[in-house]
């Protein structure tokens, strides 16, 4: 039962991200197949971000956190629809949710009504390196780097201020993050994550200042 309702949520999320983006793929501006140019396509599908609900923003952060957001692009792409990268898609999203303080929502998904205590479980995991994190209900998840990532970034523009150990410079560390076969440890991808959160918190304070 467990693993029907596992795929039933899978297929779920990948119609909430597939709706998205090829409505916006298949807006028509006057060309002559109806459809947006691949450049503008990538921009609007982040531009859309910003108008979601908070439910359906939550749930293209899940799609990410869960390591699906690779596998669906590659279909989508397969089917003629530009996709935004992955990185830049998933990282947007969770700007999105830092700007209206819904940072937590995502948490939700794993267990209702826990979201901060969630967070606090998946950045106490990732600092132990561990493969889980365990819910206040008991339940053991999976912890992928792009939900250490996540977890760390919503942290990090919460906390401005805190220090947070040095990691190497990104590279392609955080592409191999949102690589299910990338082997970024979770602890790295929470950190890279808190820096990233930090760094967009001053950004916005700064563009607020001028």
């Amino acid at each position: 039962m467990q693993w029907v309702l596992s795929l039933s949520r899978t297929v779920f999320l990948r119609n909430a991200i597939c709706s998205a983006l090829l409505t916006l793929a298949t807006i028509g501006m006057g060309h002559a197949e109806g459809g947006l140019p691949p450049e503008l396509a990538r921009k609007s599908a982040m531009n859309v971000l910003a108008h979601l609900s908070d439910d359906d923003l939550a749930e293209q952060r899940e799609i990410c956190a869960r390591h699906q957001m690779p596998d669906l692009k590659r279909r989508l792409e397969a089917e003629g629809v530009p996709v935004p990268g992955t990185v830049e898609y998933c990282t947007r999203a969770i700007e999105v949710a830092a700007e209206r303080k819904t940072g937590a929502h995502l948490y939700t998904q794993y267990d209702p009504g826990n979201g901060f205590e969630i967070l606090k479980a998946i950045i106490a995991a990732a600092g132990a390196n561990r493969s889980y994190f365990t819910t206040p209900g008991g339940r053991r998840e999976a912890l992928t780097c792009p939900l250490t990532y996540d977890a760390g970034n919503i942290f990090g523009f919460l906390n401005p201020g805190q220090a947070v150990p040095n990691v190497p410079a990104p590279g392609d560390t955080l592409e191999r993050c949102y690589d299910p076969a990338g082997g970024v440890p979770p602890r790295t991808g929470l950190l890279l994550g808190a820096h990233a959160g930090q760094a967009f918190y001053r950004s916005q304070q700064a563009s607020r200042s001028r």
